[in-house]
């Protein structure tokens, strides 16, 4: 289950947090995270 294999593993620092406590928070800011780095991403390849 590794969707992100083309990506630089770097671009999940939201899965080192804990998801204990305010996890809608953590899941937010998890999908906005993924979405700027898909972006930067897609920015890379385009470049």
């Amino acid at each position: 289950e590794e969707p992100a294999a083309e990506e630089p593993a770097a671009e999940e620092p939201a899965a080192e947090e804990p998801a204990e406590g305010g996890g809608d928070e953590v899941q937010a800011l998890k999908d906005a995270n993924d979405a700027a780095g898909m972006c930067a991403y897609c920015r890379k390849v385009d470049a």
